[in-house]
């Protein structure tokens, strides 16, 4: 009786399988690439973040040095490569100020209109702004 049972629940699993197996193994499949997929990402959005906090440094040292084009380059450089962190914002911020420092204030303003377009961060905006509204004035 016992192996009679054993046989009906092995008949049953066998069933259930071929019914839905496959979906099985494809939610499996799916949730592994995901995870794979998610940690990837988060790596990559860390890395990015690491190369323009050190692009950043280097053209603040740049600036503090009054190498002016090492850091428009460098600034340039975080504006279109690295837009999506903060440090892009920032560095249009700096370049605003050479560029204003330098007398063309029609540059400096777009460098900040860019600032408060891309910015994610409020208070790098809110800088903008006053600087914006500053040059206005002027």
């Amino acid at each position: 009786m016992a192996a009679y049972e054993e046989q009906e629940d092995l008949d049953r699993l066998k069933t259930w399988w071929k019914n839905y197996g496959n979906s099985v193994v494809f939610g499996i499949a799916l949730g592994v690439a995901i995870l794979v997929g998610f940690r990837y990402w988060t790596q990559h959005t860390e890395q990015q973040r690491h190369d323009a906090a050190a692009v950043y440094d280097r053209m603040f040292q740049n600036f503090h040095a009054k190498k002016s084009a090492d850091t428009r380059q460098l600034g340039e450089s975080l504006m279109n490569e690295y837009s999506s962190t903060p440090y892009a914002g920032m560095a249009g911020l700096l370049l605003a100020r050479l560029e204003f420092e330098a007398g063309d204030a029609a540059k400096a303003r777009e460098r900040l209109q860019w600032v408060l377009k891309n910015a994610d961060d409020a208070a790098v905006q809110h800088a903008a702004r006053l600087r914006l509204a500053r040059i206005h004035l002027d």
